[in-house]
């Protein structure tokens, strides 16, 4: 009787525990597909993105609330795009992470942030840019903020007239009420 409940036991525990780590590993940025993206793979499809130059993907992968004033998204993509220029020759490193921002002990997580980076991206013109992103996992104040607020991609060690590192913005990930 013993060894029947115990295998009944480990049975649950690792439906439970299998069930939960998958749960942990991916994430569905897509409203329509039942493809899961990791933090690296979402910036893998942004270098990508930019590489081709296909916006409408790009705009994909930003949350609804990014993509709620598609003017701006639009018009910032294309700002983005005409900065980026030239053929990529080589990247550097790409990489994704998410981390727990806020927990609050009555509610579980409440944030997590994703985020990643390739950087090192070198042109077939000279140039080298550093594309980023950020997003969240979970926001439980606002649902609409799930997926990618903000891409910036600049040029490491390269300023303007003014002093000021050379960059493009799309989106925020600090318009959040």
């Amino acid at each position: 009787m013993k060894t029947k409940i115990s295998i009944v036991i480990i049975m649950v525990l690792s439906i439970f525990l299998t069930g939960c780590s998958l749960n942990l590993d991916i994430w569905d940025f897509t409203d329509n597909s039942s493809e899961k993206l990791t933090p690296k793979q979402i910036m893998e499809e942004i270098l990508d993105c930019f590489e081709k130059k296909d916006a409408e993907r790009l705009k994909s992968l930003f949350s609804e609330k990014a993509n709620s004033n598609e003017d701006d998204l639009n018009n910032e993509i294309s700002e983005a795009f005409d900065f980026f220029k030239g053929n990529v020759v080589s990247v550097g490193h790409v990489y994704g992470d998410r981390f727990t921002a806020e927990t609050r002990e009555e509610y579980g997580i409440t944030k997590k942030n994703i985020l990643g980076e390739a950087n090192d991206i070198e042109m077939d013109n000279g140039k080298v840019y550093t594309i980023a992103y950020a997003g969240w996992e979970i926001f439980k104040a606002d649902e609409t903020a799930l997926g990618v607020n903000a891409v910036t991609v600049y040029k490491p060690n390269t300023y303007d007239d003014s002093g000021k590192i050379e960059l493009v913005n799309i989106g925020s990930l600090y318009d959040i009420d």
